[in-house]
């Protein structure tokens, strides 16, 4: 079953407290990213994760994950299907990381700047030379901390997968270094639920608003197996990596 979004409404006092606490919960994360060309890694990645958890108990969201022992790995390539600007929250609360995101996120008030300050890797997607350029900050990043990227080089609804453009790929083949795939998804009592989806013609501004009408909603990260890269090349290891998240999306 599919429970798709019908929480348009009204401001009530709740949701107005919940705006409130947004704002407030925003402003010291922008005092925090004042210090972090100060903080080692471990310390900074401990703040990201406490606001990041702080943030998605605000909006009542809900995290379950699974194979939790691969979230420990350090210095690792992670890939994950991709629905939301929510996805990026949710992953950082269980294991802050450094992700590959679109230019136009620079751009995002405050947000923008705060993804700025957490060593975000930004990409211009028409650019080939951009591509070039973040293949060869992934490989110098992955010696401090692990790197996210979202294949899809899009976001969907979530009720599938999209075809995973191979390029980055090719870094875990140069490197010799193993794939680890990651599925999300989001539920509303327990049933699929479009409410987290920015896709489109979506603002963030009316993604928020979405989210916090919606009173809350559950999240789940599946942590799956890891790919070994030896032997494949990138376009075969793209594809196994796309079908392993596939077989997890949805699952009970």
């Amino acid at each position: 079953m599919i429970l798709k979004n019908k929480y348009e409404k009204n401001m009530t006092i709740k949701t107005l407290i919940i705006y409130v606490q947004i704002v407030v919960h925003i402003f010291l994360g922008l005092i925090c990213i004042i210090f972090f060309p100060i903080l080692k890694i471990k310390y900074r990645n401990k703040v990201i994760k406490f606001w990041c958890s702080s943030l998605l108990k605000i909006i009542s969201v809900k995290v379950s994950i699974k194979n939790f022992k691969d979230v420990r790995l350090k210095n690792v390539i992670f890939m994950a299907n991709h629905i939301s600007w929510l996805d990026i929250i949710l992953i950082n609360s269980i294991k802050p990381s450094i992700f590959v995101a679109k230019s136009a996120v620079r751009n995002w008030p405050i947000f923008g700047l705060m993804a700025s300050a957490c060593n975000t890797i930004f990409l211009n997607r028409s650019s080939r030379n951009s591509i070039v350029e973040v293949t060869s900050k992934i490989k110098k990043n992955i010696n401090t901390n692990s790197v996210f990227i979202f294949p899809e080089g899009t976001s969907t609804l979530g009720l599938s997968v999209g075809k995973f453009h191979s390029n980055f790929f090719q870094v875990a083949v140069d490197l010799n270094k193993s794939i680890y795939p990651v599925c999300i998804c989001y539920r509303k009592n327990k049933i699929f639920t479009d409410i987290p989806g920015y896709v489109g013609d979506d603002t963030l501004m009316e993604s928020i608003v979405k989210i916090v009408n919606a009173g809350g909603f559950e999240s789940r990260v599946t942590f799956c197996k890891k790919i070994l890269s030896k032997k494949l090349n990138r376009k075969e290891l793209a594809l196994k990596t796309q079908e392993t998240i596939k077989s997890h999306l949805n699952q009970d």
